[in-house]
């Protein structure tokens, strides 16, 4: 599983979403899954990374 957690500098919310998503990773046994912090700087990088707001939480490149 690939799981990324997008958001871009000035997010108050980046890091309780980072905190609630490992708790659920947790909670269902998924201890193993490392999840990567993809920090978004710019628009051209937002659209590459079809980033929809911050923070976002694609897995396997798919927002769920």
């Amino acid at each position: 599983m690939d799981v990324n957690l997008q958001y871009f500098r000035s997010c108050p919310g980046w890091q309780t979403a980072e905190m609630h998503l490992r708790e659920a990773l947790d909670a269902t046994g998924r201890t193993d899954v490392v999840v990567r912090h993809e920090l978004i700087e710019t628009n051209a990088t937002a659209e590459e990374a079809h980033f929809m707001g911050s923070p976002t939480v694609p897995i396997s490149r798919r927002d769920p």
